[in-house]
């Protein structure tokens, strides 16, 4: 055989890996645009699904907060004093007791 006669194979051959090569770069392209879209979506519905204010309200609520929260100075004489608290917080009446008791465990030491 001549090599002539390998030429068209191979150049065939070479067309097809080329032809290959395209077609996993367009479909690598696609998916990895797909999954980009995917994120972007289920972040976009896990947004509204996650209970809480929404953008516009949380917005809105918290520039009335900025402007209704009590400024605290010091007052040089080691306390803090404030102004224009207009919150209605008061604090509890007394302090929460915890349901659960810690105690430390028994230790043992030593090996017989």
């Amino acid at each position: 055989m001549s090599s002539a006669s390998k030429r068209p194979s191979t150049q065939r051959a070479i067309r097809a890996r080329d032809a290959g090569l395209r077609k996993v770069t367009v479909t690598t392209r696609v998916l990895l645009a797909g999954a980009v879209g995917a994120t972007g979506l289920f972040t976009a519905l896990a947004a509204l699904a996650q209970p809480g204010r929404s953008a516009v309200a949380g917005a809105a609520a918290t520039g009335q907060a900025l402007r209704r929260a009590p400024v605290r100075h010091d007052d040089g004489g080691g306390g803090e004093q404030e102004r224009g608290s207009d919150s209605g917080l008061t604090p509890p009446a007394a302090a929460p007791t915890p349901d659960y008791q810690y105690s430390a465990p028994p230790v043992v030491s030593g090996a017989s």
